[in-house]
């Protein structure tokens, strides 16, 4: 993919992410089913001139007029309505993260669909990772109730799982030239909505502004027409997989706009859910595939080519030792809120080995590469932040002993996982990343010391915070540790011959 083709690609996802923005600005004066309406109707005439202009025709009326039906029901009616509905209570950016699970709906519906796409182990964890972020994401909603920011929140979800029905059904339509497809499912959805539009919204009656007119324009000629138009000549261009990537830029687009145009700030949980769903689209797609050949994802390789490679790893390190220092000064701070000293004083030294461990680590002698490789073991290291989200456990705060109990395994399982960091040191990293062989100290004993120890602190603040959404966020948390030590495991043994006899000889989950 060429600097060119990458700009295109970007816009794109900037064009698609923008439709939330165009959407929230125009819903205060145009409700949900005229916005489909114009949109698809207005998206359907800019595409049948572009049809024209390539020398082609509509069909003739046949059962071709029913498939356009069905894909402008999946594709345009119901999606776009439950959008625009679901942005009524939430915010632009959120309804982009949420509408980013469409690729796991379209692997859960082809497994059954269909008989050639069927479950993987892969594809088996990455809609895991994906319903935690999703988890994640709708954590703090569900527990005020079933309000209308969860009914919200619900809505994008069906919308998405709506564009993953429409994805499998369009590949039965594949004969046909994409714009003509494009086209006929845009008129299809426009008169499916018509009635819709008609006997709810009643349109005469309304009086948008200016700047609702103007955002349904973009929206139905930019955002649906133009966007088509350039992503049918981006699948020409660069193929499918390549392709693929616009599905990372549109929900950071979405964030992006909605803080640029409406002022929305979301709460951090948000960027964690997003995380863990773009690690689980990796997983269930092409991106990230580490080979023999490059990997389609590498913005550390990109930012190479501009910055030694030397530099980019001391600014990485640098970053994190910045965060780490932040953190530790306000562990340091909170010592008298903590009920057992000791767990204060751990997770104290949990940010200073880090700290060591950032100013001396090594270049790797075989860096992270892909979606998998970094998405993965960053949402791992996120993720346990998300069980903080839910109130202390009224039946463990009513006995002291028990509290106590929980704080102590909490305690003990921090000061294994700094014993393995100061182990690592040099060869520390938090992605996927090699560099030299390490077994001493735990590592004698225990090939992942610092993942099995920060999976007991988080099975206790499980039991300090029960909930089902916690309990949820520690299966997703173990399986994206068992992922990841699986991948490191892999990495290893490529660059250490002696790995595979060290893996043979000492414990974990599975043998070496």
């Amino acid at each position: 993919m060429n600097l060119r083709q990458f700009s295109m690609l970007f816009l794109l996802g900037l064009i698609w992410g923008a439709s939330f923005m165009f959407i929230k600005v125009a819903l205060p004066t145009v409700p949900p089913f005229t916005i489909v309406f114009v949109r698809t109707a207005l998206a359907g005439l800019v595409l049948y001139a572009v049809v024209r202009f390539r020398g082609s025709r509509m069909p003739p009326m046949g059962p071709i007029w029913g498939s356009f039906l069905i894909m402008g029901l999946f594709n345009g009616a119901i999606p776009y309505s439950l959008i625009n509905w679901g942005e009524i209570h939430i915010e632009a950016g959120l309804g982009a993260i949420f509408n980013s699970i469409m690729p796991l709906f379209t692997v859960i519906f082809a497994h059954f669909a269909t008989r050639d796409e069927r479950f993987t182990g892969k594809k088996f964890t990455g809609v895991l990772l994906g319903l935690g972020g999703v988890m994640v994401l709708m954590g703090q909603s569900v527990l005020k109730g079933l309000g209308s920011h969860v009914l919200g929140q619900l809505a994008i979800t069906g919308a998405a799982a709506s564009y993953a029905v429409a994805a499998i059904y369009g590949k039965r339509l594949g004969k046909d030239t994409p714009f003509i497809l494009a086209a006929g499912q845009m008129f299809g959805g426009a008169l499916l909505i018509s009635p819709m539009m008609i006997f709810i919204d009643r349109p005469w009656t309304l009086t948008p502004d200016v700047s609702a007119i103007f955002c349904l324009f973009l929206l139905a000629v930019t955002n649906t027409a133009l966007a088509y138009v350039l992503y049918y000549y981006l699948l020409a261009e660069v193929g499918a997989t390549k392709l693929s990537l616009v599905t990372y830029i549109i929900p950071v687009s979405g964030i992006f706009w909605g803080w640029l145009v409406l002022g929305e700030y979301l709460h951090w949980t948000a960027f964690a859910g997003l995380g863990l769903i773009l690690a689980s689209v990796a997983s269930v797609g092409e991106l990230g595939r580490v080979g023999k050949v490059t990997v389609s994802f590498d913005p550390f390789g990109w930012a190479a080519r501009v910055v030694p490679e030397k530099t980019l790893h001391d600014i990485v390190s640098g970053f994190m030792v910045l965060v780490c220092v932040l953190f530790l000064f306000r562990r340091m701070v909170e010592y008298g809120a903590y009920l057992v000293k000791p767990l204060w004083v751990m997770e104290t030294f949990v940010y200073g080995v880090l700290i060591m461990a950032f100013l001396t680590r090594t270049i790797p002698v075989d860096r992270s590469r892909g979606v998998r490789e970094v998405g993965i073991p960053g949402a791992a290291a996120l993720l346990p932040f998300a069980l903080l989200l839910t109130p202390p456990a009224g039946w463990i705060m009513g006995s002291r002993m028990s509290l106590f109990g929980i704080f102590w395994l909490m305690t003990l399982a921090t000061a294994l996982t700094v014993w393995g960091i100061w182990t690592l040191r040099k060869s520390f990293s938090v992605t996927v990343e090699a560099r030299e062989l390490v077994t001493g100290g735990p590592y004698r004993w225990i090939r992942h010391p610092v993942y099995l120890g920060e999976m007991f602190a988080a099975a206790a603040v499980t039991v300090w915070r029960f909930s089902w959404i916690s309990a949820s966020v520690l299966v997703m948390f173990v399986v994206l540790q068992l992922v990841r030590a699986r991948m490191e495991e892999e990495k290893l043994a490529r660059n250490f011959p002696a790995y595979e006899d060290y893996a043979g000889k000492v414990w974990w989950i599975w043998k070496g």
